[in-house]
């Protein structure tokens, strides 16, 4: 899970309260139902366990200031449309790919997570390769204005076409 600030953070712990039961549904049968009761606890370990990772990396998670900014999203998502895997495109493999690249005080990116590993691996590395190996971004900055590390968070959408792209 990646947070979107503080009031989406409040409102999924009010609806993560209310939730009971998950249903899951394929193409074909009768639906089966996972009564898991309330699952605030869960998230919570989750989100304390992403902060604890972002402290590892060098993120100050009480920090407040400027988040990180992409300033050649161009450039990422031509690389993107001519570095397209073309075992993907074979294979027929499309989707999003969340991630949270750490930038530090630089500008530079110094790791990649991605959100959701359901998607297909050659994706996963490619999405990785142009926010750590083709992307520019602007540093976050401190309450005082200073550079500092932090996380940006964004998706790369994997498009099979006409002209495979971003």
């Amino acid at each position: 899970p990646f947070p979107r600030g503080e009031g989406a953070a409040l409102n999924e712990s009010v609806q993560a309260a209310r939730v009971q039961h998950f249903v899951v549904q394929g193409e074909a049968g009768d639906p089966i139902v996972l009564l898991t009761g309330s699952i605030s606890g869960p998230l919570t370990t989750l989100a304390d366990c992403e902060t604890e990772g972002l402290a590892g990396l060098g993120v100050d998670t009480d920090a407040r200031g400027t988040s990180p900014r992409l300033i050649n999203s161009e450039v990422v998502g031509a690389w993107m449309r001519a570095n397209y895997p073309g075992g993907a495109i074979r294979d027929g493999r499309q989707g999003p790919v969340p991630v949270r690249i750490v930038v530090g005080p630089d500008g530079r990116a110094t790791h990649c997570h991605v959100g959701n590993y359901l998607t297909a691996r050659v994706l996963r590395d490619a999405a990785c390769d142009a926010f750590t190996q083709t992307a520019e971004y602007e540093p976050a900055r401190d309450a005082q204005g200073q550079p500092v590390t932090a996380a940006y968070y964004t998706q790369a959408i994997f498009l099979i076409g006409p002209t495979p792209g971003f």
